[in-house]
């Protein structure tokens, strides 16, 4: 027999979920920049993980829906004003659209919670199990509807340089599984009576890394050496409002060219100018001078040129428009480029224009967009080494830096328009995922930036020079292009493949043992069922069973059968009501008393609605002897029936009586107490509205649907 509290049904119920998982939120909140408390990540998840034995997985649903949503907010707030200022989009349409996407991200932190309620929390696999869920979600988030793994849990650890080499080895996600290993083993430690059992093995993973993580440190030379190269950066802080003025390319231009020759004295390697630093087709015949000014300042300086603009063709008489980056080298000829390939969503191209047709407004500032054929790495001039480049948008996506590096780069450089941002905490938080990349591929990697935040950044994740934002600057950096790739770049997202194979290990095992249960139930039920036929017994009291919702009698066939076998035949009063009329539940068991036997005790058995009436009948005849039995009971009401409600199913006010926070399911909790031990319940776990003082539960394969799993209580031999 299982413990039980009954869940969270009094008037402190919204505070208990929404305010650790408020809490939840905040804590993130304040682990990725602007505020940076990145110790914080280590703790987000906890406010959750402790409310997660005391409630539903639905009310658990809810609390990570309200974390996600927090949280999201937290790394996405800044959409609402450049949806204002550069989509052209009226407060309450940016805002909404905004919401939206908040929502959108704040599923993933609900399925997770969802998902983990079904799990046993005391298991010494339960972290093992929820890191591994976390950083699956985290990887979908990557490609569903084109991807947009926004400052994902593991980037809070940007500063942490210890812990961040992980990532040489593990990615991005490697990192957020960590943070949620040590979540979960911190609420384990909390509410488990004998908390150590749980600890050694998540301590021992915490204690390895930060050994790799030294030691790992440690490698990196710290000396200059010949293979040096300084690169020049170039950050022309033009605001988004004046960029795309084409009335400005020509002092834009200048501006460029005149920040350019600042670098001149120094003697680069190459210099790198932002994102579509030349807002214009660079190959238009209207843009010659700008063209001819671009080329004559690489012949003029002696330096090489890695500029960012555009580029149209005409494809089967359409125009297609890049965002490209050339390399102009010192004779004045473009020798290569590479194209942006991963575009912006409603940025640079618009998805499901038929939906989102509002947001047009968005992508005509800066031009709808082709994406590139691929990523590919370019030569340094005078050079034999190769640097790869990714642009803005693209430096979220690790396997787009681990291609580059698979392809020999010996450093990155990424540039990117951050002016869309504002003074948000966007252009923070989009830096602070660049330092992962480079730790990931284990390359130094150059930033320029349009309005910030440019610099360099080491492949060991240290942060070696940055500008402010909206700053005008030019400097030179001096790089040190590495030779050797790193575990991540060679074979990958193990961690993710790991975890998807441990998940479906424990699932597969699980479904086994809830088979093998079964079935030694089974047969050991047929031989019980045998010994009992042989010698019928004479029931002591009629039998009353009550169906569910829209059922019949046809699900308790066979254990009205077994019930004959082993009774005898003159002691087997079975009574099975119909209860499919559009009555209120206390009204359908004032109609069932006339029927029933007043002259002796009665026994009453009862699936999820059937439970419910029986519960309201035992209180108008004030029973006091006779068993009740419930199967699968949404003892506190079920969002099911108001749902079906809503949908116009029938027998309206029946569904009304079945809802949560009905008059009828206020009532129940000291109606249930009245009972005291003559209730026995049962309950399938994952049955979705099983929810109440269930005293026997018993698990099926995870991958049974939630109308199979409500509907097995009734054949269960267990």
């Amino acid at each position: 027999m299982l413990s039980f509290q009954w869940p969270v049904r009094r008037p402190w119920t919204g505070l208990c979920l929404a305010g650790p998982a408020l809490l939840a939120g905040l804590l993130f909140c304040a682990s990725i920049p602007k505020f940076d408390q990145q110790f914080l990540a280590w703790i987000c998840l906890l406010p959750c993980f402790l409310i997660l034995p005391l409630v539903s997985p639905r009310q658990l649903a809810l609390a990570g829906l309200i974390f996600g949503t927090v949280a999201a907010t937290g790394r996405t707030y800044w959409i609402t004003e450049t949806l204002q200022l550069y989509g052209h989009l009226a407060l309450v349409q940016a805002l909404a659209t905004n919401i939206l996407l908040i929502l959108y991200l704040a599923l993933y932190p609900a399925v997770f919670l969802w998902i983990c309620a079904r799990w046993r929390f005391t298991s010494p696999l339960f972290p093992w199990l929820a890191a591994s869920l976390w950083i699956l979600l985290e990887w979908s988030q990557s490609w569903i509807l084109t991807g947009f793994p926004w400052y994902l849990l593991g980037y809070s650890q940007y500063l942490n340089r210890p812990i961040v080499q992980l990532a040489s080895v593990t990615g991005v996600y490697g990192i957020s599984f960590l943070l949620v290993l040590v979540n979960a083993t911190l609420a384990q430690l909390l509410v488990h009576r004998r908390p150590l059992v749980h600890a050694p093995l998540p301590l021992l993973a915490l204690v390895a890394t930060l050994l790799f993580g030294y030691a790992h440190l440690a490698s990196f030379p710290a000396a200059s050496t010949e293979e040096n190269r300084t690169i020049g950066i170039v950050q022309g802080n033009i605001g988004q409002d004046k960029k795309w003025n084409v009335d400005r390319n020509a002092w834009t231009t200048q501006h460029y060219s005149n920040l350019a020759r600042s670098l001149a004295a120094q003697k680069p390697d190459l210099i790198v100018f932002p994102e579509t630093a030349l807002p214009y087709r660079f190959n238009s015949p209207a843009r010659a001078a700008q063209y001819k000014q671009t080329i004559d300042l690489a012949r003029q300086l002696d330096v090489p040129l890695l500029v960012g603009s555009l580029q149209s063709t005409y494809e089967f008489e359409q125009e297609k428009l890049y965002n490209r980056a050339y390399l102009i080298e010192t004779d004045g000829h473009i020798r290569s480029w590479a194209d942006k390939v991963h575009l912006v969503p409603f940025g640079e191209y618009l998805p499901l224009p038929f939906f989102f047709q509002y947001l047009e407004g968005l992508v005509e500032e800066s031009g709808i967009f082709a994406p590139g054929k691929r990523h590919q790495v370019l030569t340094l001039p005078e050079s034999t080494l190769t640097f790869g480049i990714f642009i803005c948008y693209e430096s979220i996506f690790p396997e787009i830096t681990r291609i580059l590096a698979q392809q020999g780069a010996s450093f990155l450089i990424n540039t990117t328009n951050d002016a869309w941002f504002g003074h948000t905490a966007a252009p923070y938080q989009h830096f602070a995922m660049v330092v992962l990349r480079a730790v990931e591929t284990g390359l130094p990697i150059l930033r320029a930036a349009n309005t910030g935040i440019s610099g360099l950044i080491g492949p060991s994740g240290k942060i070696i020079k940055t500008t402010d934002i909206f700053e005008t600057a030019a400097f030179v950096v001096e790089v040190a292009p590495r030779l050797s790739t790193t575990l991540y770049v060679r074979y990958g997202d193990v961690a993710l493949v790991l975890s998807a194979l441990f998940l479906a290990a424990i699932a597969l095992l699980r479904g086994l043992q809830s088979k093998k249960s079964v079935d030694q139930a089974r047969r050991h039920a047929l031989e019980d069922l045998a010994h009992f036929a042989q010698t019928p017994k004479a029931l002591t009291a009629p039998i009353i069973i009550l169906h569910g919702y829209q059922s019949d009698t046809k699900h308790w066939d066979v254990f009205t059968t077994h019930l004959r076998q082993c009774s005898s035949a003159a002691s087997v009063q079975l009574i099975i009501p119909d209860l499919n009329q559009n009555l209120t539940i206390p009204e359908l068991a004032q109609q069932l008393r006339p029927t029933l036997p007043t002259d002796q005790p009665i026994d009453l058995i009862g699936h999820s609605l059937g439970a419910l009436v029986a519960v309201e009948l035992s209180h108008q005849t004030n029973l006091s002897q006779g068993h009740i039995i419930a199967l699968s009971t949404p003892f506190g009401g079920t969002f099911l029936a108001r749902l079906a409600r809503l949908l116009r199913f029938s027998l309206p006010r029946l569904l009304a009586d079945m809802a949560p926070q009905s008059a009828f399911t206020q009532q129940l909790p000291a109606r249930i107490a009245d009972l005291g031990p003559r209730l026995s319940t049962f309950g399938v776990v994952g049955d979705p509205i099983a929810n109440g003082p269930i005293h026997h539960t018993y698990e099926v394969p995870w991958w049974t649907l939630p109308n199979r799993r409500h509907r097995l209580a009734h054949t269960d031999p267990r």
